[in-house]
């Protein structure tokens, strides 16, 4: 798995749309952080030889926890370009099941 290009968006672009693809960019970050961390592999580690991860701190877990940190600090910065947004209840909703599932999945 190689890191997504962290690839600046247009400036055009209305905010609202800047911050759902930083958004979208932040979600692929943690889905691959997370199968990273649920499946490591030898060639993934920062000591292993000819690996895709060789000599990198922390290896390609470390690779994809920092491109997770660089999106939220994107999207941080960001938050001003917007005013009172309001958040569909649908939303809200989806999110808190996706924390109540992770957690029950933590405990298992």
């Amino acid at each position: 798995m190689t890191a997504a290009p962290s690839a600046s968006l247009p400036s055009t672009l209305p905010p609202r749309l800047q911050i759902e693809s930083s958004l979208s960019q932040l979600l692929q970050s943690l889905l691959e952080l997370g199968i990273c961390a649920s499946d490591v592999q030898e060639s993934a580690l920062e000591a292993s030889v000819g690996g895709v991860a060789q000599g990198l701190p922390g290896g390609l877990i470390g690779i994809k926890a920092n491109q997770v940190v660089q999106r939220m600090a994107r999207l941080h910065e960001q938050k001003e370009s917007v005013g009172d947004v309001m958040i569909p209840l649908e939303v809200v909703a989806y999110v808190s099941r996706l924390f109540e599932h992770s957690r029950s999945t933590l405990r298992d």
